[in-house]
């Protein structure tokens, strides 16, 4: 979604008419492309900090992602610790 976001805003109006066409054909509502592009953006930061594994990625809840995501750096650590460590079990 994300890619198609850009794609079309770099490439249509600007205004993101294009991805909002592509929304209603896919018949995926704005707020959900929106929640799942956060919580992508969310998942590739704790990977691409070091801080999430990618092989751990799926022991996270959506909700976690985007309130591990927005945590401060040391409580991050520790929750993806734990999240290791049960998956590892």
């Amino acid at each position: 979604m994300r890619v198609v976001r850009d794609r079309e805003k770099r490439g249509g109006d600007g205004r993101g008419t294009g991805f909002l066409q592509w929304l209603r054909e896919m018949e995926i509502s704005k707020s959900r492309a929106y929640t799942l592009i956060q919580l992508a953006d969310s998942s590739d930061n704790l990977v691409v900090d070091g801080i999430l594994e990618e092989s751990s990625v799926n022991s996270f809840s959506k909700r976690a992602f985007i309130e591990t995501a927005q945590a401060e750096p040391e409580i991050q650590y520790m929750i993806c610790l734990l999240y290791t460590s049960d998956a590892a079990d």
